[in-house]
């Protein structure tokens, strides 16, 4: 039997009013990844389209002043062999990269930034509504006293839950992946104490074991079902009194 009893409250498909255009042929991430980000939170997308964004903006800038190293005075004082080495050169950089596509790309990020920016800006998010009603008011979660430990693949969701929780509550824990060992035993101290809420991402979320929290709520679910079974790992374990 289970150790603890576990409630499950899926949070699934956020309203985002931006479409995604085609990326750059020959640096286009994973399209399932974009879709993940996309399905976990209006801030998740609007990061990843921003740094994606500046990314690509340094590539081009790169590919510029490799394509303008050699100035028409280079080329014809150079030797036969050198121009035949600075041609085959100029050619491997039009080859690898259509600068041109990658400005059209830059272009359509610009808008689709401005587009979830102005959601991001104007409207909170149908599920981050749904988890307010879950843990406030007189009959929910935190009212009766409960741990909740909340789930997202997305660091930058996570980040965004921790700054609007905390407009309503004193403290939340947190684990990411990238935590120490000991700062992850403090935060799980912290969790165990007086604070009701912790914030994990499924990286954050290895190897911990938190049985004395039974609420535990999937902020977005992750596509590998695997991962489910993981998370509910992290609050209960089959057989024990």
């Amino acid at each position: 039997m289970f150790r603890n009893a576990v409630r499950i409250i899926p949070f699934c498909c956020p309203d985002v009013a931006v479409t995604l255009s085609a990326c750059h042929r020959n640096r286009c991430p994973d399209g399932a990844e974009i879709r993940r980000r996309l399905s976990s939170s209006i801030e998740a997308i609007y990061l990843s389209l921003v740094r994606r964004k500046e990314r690509l903006e340094d590539v081009l800038k790169n590919e510029l002043k490799q394509v303008y190293v050699f100035s028409i005075e280079d080329y014809e004082e150079a030797t036969v062999e050198e121009q035949d080495e600075l041609v085959g050169v100029a050619e491997g950089e039009t080859d690898a990269l259509d600068l041109y596509e990658l400005q059209l790309e830059i272009n359509e990020l610009t808008d689709l930034i401005r587009k979830a920016n102005g959601v991001r800006l104007s409207d909170v998010e149908r599920k981050y509504q749904e988890l307010e009603s879950t843990l406030f008011g007189p009959e929910a979660l935190l009212t009766k006293g409960e741990k909740i430990l909340i789930f997202s693949e997305a660091k930058d969701t996570l980040n965004y839950l921790e700054r609007r929780l905390l407009d309503r509550v004193p403290s939340v824990a947190k684990i990411v992946g990238d935590f120490s060992m000991d700062r992850r035993r403090e935060e799980i101290e912290k969790f165990r104490g007086d604070v009701q809420i912790m914030l994990a991402t499924d990286a954050g979320g290895e190897s911990i074991n938190l049985q004395f929290c039974n609420q535990l709520i999937n902020y977005d679910v992750p596509w590998n079902p695997n991962r489910l079974e993981q998370r509910m790992g992290r609050i209960h374990r089959m057989g024990g009194g």
